[in-house]
């Protein structure tokens, strides 16, 4: 059951290598008005990167 709470956004990281298909899950988040943050990488290596708030994405939240 679900109460009358405002919901807080969750961190979520899409890992696709396809510009298209990233476009597309983003759009599809967008239309669906999910207020979630959504953080695109295009392979495992930044997708790793990014969990271990390694190199690049030193200063990105991370939700643990």
């Amino acid at each position: 059951m679900i109460h009358n709470q405002a919901l807080q956004p969750i961190e979520v990281l899409l890992v696709e290598n396809s510009p298209s298909d990233a476009n597309l899950a983003i759009a599809s988040f967008l239309n669906a008005q999910i207020a979630n943050n959504l953080y695109w990488v295009e392979d495992g290596e930044s997708a790793m990167n990014y969990l271990g708030e390694q190199e690049e994405f030193a200063n990105f939240p991370v939700q643990t």
